[in-house]
């Protein structure tokens, strides 16, 4: 299972080689275990749009905007070079969430974040009491 998306929209000459980027265990490309090509279409103005699933060996910081491969590009760097217009990944781990834009105007943009907290991780524990103040309010 994926927990990583990405789209991008690039010139369609250099799309091939920049996809390549992403394949598991290329050497020169991203810290990448596994991936599926979700979409890909091709517009009379030179301009790809692919889109993918796939598992970074560790997340989105480490394994892709850091460096990549012995050259230690940037994500950044490697999104001027192969002519990308704008990129889009997201990741979800648990709770833990990273997304990563990139366009020509605004360079790249990382975020994270910890997740809202979700229902089925709470519980009631057996010496779980109400407060002093929340039994005289309630």
């Amino acid at each position: 299972m994926f927990d990583s998306s990405m789209s991008v929209v690039l010139l369609l000459e250099k799309a091939d080689e920049f996809m390549d980027l992403f394949y598991p265990n290329n050497m020169d490309g991203f810290n990448i275990e596994d991936r599926d090509e979700i979409e890909s279409y091709d517009n009379k103005h030179g301009l790809s749009f692919r889109c993918i699933s796939f598992q970074p060996r560790i997340g989105l910081m480490d394994d892709i905007v850091m460096g990549l491969g012995t050259c230690e590009k940037s994500l950044e760097t490697v999104c001027r070079e192969y002519g990308v217009k704008r990129l889009t990944m997201y990741r979800v781990d648990g709770h833990y969430e990273e997304s990563v834009t990139f366009d020509k105007k605004n360079g790249l943009k990382y975020q994270d974040r910890d997740g809202f907290p979700m229902p089925e991780d709470d519980a009631l524990g057996d010496d779980e009491t109400l407060e002093e103040s929340e039994a005289e309010a309630g």
